[in-house]
């Protein structure tokens, strides 16, 4: 008996390229050179040819793809997939690695669109495979500098330009131009009284600002405020900077401070007397003092039952007893006041709570 030997085809993927970059578009052309080899005559090869690009956008299905361009350059792997479900060694593919290069000179840099003037800017150059650097800031002024420092003085719109060059780049030469406005910026500054400030006497600060709209005090002891001319009451001994910060309706801003030795004599003190009725006129119990940290009031009733506790600096106290306003009569009080000198002083009395 004699058998007839069947052999099937086998296929073999395999491609060219030509390539084109260093300035855009980024190009391959590609041909197949793909082949069938069988003994099998008439056999009829592979029947899908697919190109994978590499850059994530879909395959392109055919024989020999037009040329096609990548966004930018880089590495990208080109794959040519062949199948046939006649052959042997279906899917056969063939990766090609490929590289694109970008050797064109880039002019760029960054620099805000308003500045309040007078304004020195240090140009943050950001140009690829440059050389040399032309600029012109608009004002008159130029530099032949990779990174400047320019100072504009004058108010307007000026032309920044910057030319950079590069005579083995594709492109030679590239040109960036932007513009930049000037604007003013306010002036800070301010004077205070009484100066030397007096003991325990509140500070006023006047705001002798020019081109301002809106304000930002820093007395210099962790208290700040927002009025265009403020008071304040310092609660601490020493010499302090006193700031004052002021911003203008483009967003300018300026900035200026003054030495002040504020003068505190620590005292605290606490009512006798007072009257809850609801008249407006002396109707809370109130720790009153200069220099305070903190303090610790307590208040009892005749039978030593604790009425009122508190901890605030300002520590007031109205009369009320779980909601309810308390007897005509006398109250024993404790209070421990700690300065901001570290100092303690404790005070012991009776208030008398009348009509």
């Amino acid at each position: 008996m004699i058998k007839k030997l069947v052999v099937a085809p086998k296929i073999n993927a395999d491609f060219s390229y030509i390539k084109t970059d260093t300035c855009e578009p980024y190009t391959i052309a590609l041909t197949n050179l793909s082949t069938l080899n069988t003994v099998i005559p008439g056999a009829l090869g592979w029947t899908r040819q697919e190109w994978n690009w590499g850059d994530g956008t879909p395959v392109y299905v055919g024989g020999n793809p037009p040329p096609y361009s990548y966004t930018s350059p880089g590495n990208y792997n080109v794959t040519l997939t062949l199948y046939d479900s006649t052959s042997c060694n279906s899917p056969q593919t063939k990766t090609v690695p490929i590289t694109f290069i970008d050797n064109r000179v880039r002019a760029l840099f960054e620099i805000p669109d308003t500045v309040c003037v007078p304004y020195t800017h240090n140009f943050l150059n950001l140009s690829s495979n440059a050389n040399t650097y032309d600029w012109n800031f608009g004002d008159g002024n130029t530099s032949t500098s990779s990174t400047p420092s320019h100072n504009f003085t004058t108010l307007g719109n000026f032309t920044i330009t910057l030319i950079v060059r590069n005579p083995t780049s594709s492109n030679k030469a590239d040109t960036m131009i932007k513009i930049i406005k000037g604007v003013p910026a306010p002036i800070a500054n301010f004077n205070y009284f009484p100066d030397p400030p007096a003991p325990n006497k509140p500070v006023n600060f006047n705001n002798l600002s020019i081109g301002a709209s809106q304000y930002y005090w820093d007395f210099g002891d962790g208290v700040t405020s927002t009025e265009i001319n403020p008071t304040h009451l310092y609660s601490v001994n020493g010499t302090l900077n006193a700031c004052l910060t002021c911003f203008n309706e483009f967003g300018c801003q300026a900035k200026t401070c003054k030495l002040i030795q504020p003068k505190v004599n620590f005292l605290v003190d606490f009512p006798t007397a007072f009257s809850p009725n609801g008249d407006g006129n002396n109707d809370n119990a109130t720790v009153r003092g200069y220099g305070l940290q903190s303090v610790d009031l307590k208040i009892y009733n005749r039978w030593g039952e604790l009425v009122f506790s508190s901890k605030e600096k300002n520590a007031s106290w109205d009369g009320r007893y779980k909601g309810k306003v308390q007897e005509v009569d006398a109250y024993a009080y404790i209070l421990i006041a700690n300065y901001t000198d570290g100092s303690t002083t404790t005070k012991k009395g009776s208030l008398n709570l009348i009509q």
